[in-house]
């Protein structure tokens, strides 16, 4: 059964993601099968890899799976707006990490 998820969920789960992964989107996507299939139940293993073989053959940042899975998790109803929470979930999260951590080096 596929339950539907709120923006705030998905953007809240690729901000917490994004910062732990050091490395890039690679790193963490084990993490995001487990929460989107395992725990959220948003997609199954075979939409989860469809997925995942979409962003790795589309030119552009790994991060993307952010977006594909938002808009299975929520519906295409709201995908513009899907896709920008999660972008901005998984990509500002990683940058205020570099920002404030970035006087260290």
């Amino acid at each position: 059964m596929k339950e539907t998820a709120s923006l705030w969920a998905i953007a809240l789960l690729f901000s917490s993601l994004s910062l732990v992964a050091v490395g890039g989107a690679n790193v963490v996507v084990p993490e995001m099968h487990r929460q989107a299939v395992d725990i959220g139940h948003w997609m199954t293993d075979t939409e989860f890899a469809s997925l995942y073989a979409i962003v790795r053959a589309a030119p552009g940042p790994n991060m993307l799976i952010s977006t594909l899975i938002g808009w299975k998790a929520a519906g295409l109803a709201g995908a513009p707006h899907i896709g920008w929470l999660t972008a901005q979930g998984g990509f500002v999260a990683g940058q205020c990490r570099r920002v404030f951590n970035g006087h260290q080096w």
